[in-house]
């Protein structure tokens, strides 16, 4: 791989960090994207603590009763579904791997945008399409997952979609503008058509 490729990929990682961190900026919204938070914080963390003896995830109702009480009650509600991490003195977010996916991610379509403008011409729209692309799958395989499976607010879980949409076309926008393919040569046209490798351009 061409390490102007890795580059770019670093490059519109950082805009794509950037992005992440100016949409959480939005996170006061959330109350009203069905995000809540405990009016009696101190007496619920209590009563978890005391209740929820070991370091988990938990699911309320549990899958502990008969399959047919267990969706009586899943169905009757209320449901709860609980993180319970870190117990004791508490710790600090591992904030590390996330943000090093999000610098790395934009490598993957970087290379395929690179590859594909070895044996094709897109347009700039074209390339930034084909970028954003990979915002609508996470979208669907992520973001939507959280509310059919984990139990988010569907508000919430739309947000989270648009957001990563919103910052992959932007990512794809600093990709496209660096990565094109080169300009062709009169010997391309007149003459035998030259190795993928010398039409190939990436920006600097």
């Amino acid at each position: 791989m061409d390490k102007k490729v890795v580059a770019t990929g670093l490059i519109a990682g950082l805009v794509g960090l950037a992005c992440t961190t100016i949409f959480q900026q939005l996170i006061p919204i959330r109350d009203q994207l069905g995000y809540k938070e405990a009016p009696n914080e101190e007496m619920v963390l209590e009563v978890l603590d005391i209740n929820l003896p070991e370091t988990g995830l938990y699911l309320l109702p549990g899958h502990s009763p008969p399959d047919s009480l267990f969706r009586e009650r899943y169905e009757e509600g209320p449901i709860f579904r609980i993180h319970s991490l870190r117990r004791g003195a508490g710790g600090t977010p591992h904030v590390f791997i996330p943000v090093l996916g999000l610098l790395m991610a934009p490598i993957i379509p970087s290379w395929y945008l690179w590859r594909l403008c070895r044996d094709e011409r897109p347009g700039f729209g074209s390339r930034v399409f084909r970028v954003g692309l990979f915002g609508v799958f996470l979208a669907l395989w992520a973001d939507l997952r959280m509310w059919g499976m984990e139990l988010y607010p569907l508000n919430y879980a739309l947000f989270l979609a648009a957001t990563s949409v919103a910052t992959w076309i932007i990512v794809g926008l600093v990709i496209a503008w660096r990565i094109k393919p080169g300009p062709v040569s009169t010997y391309a046209v007149s003459g035998p058509h030259p190795s993928p490798d010398a039409s190939m351009d990436v920006s600097l």
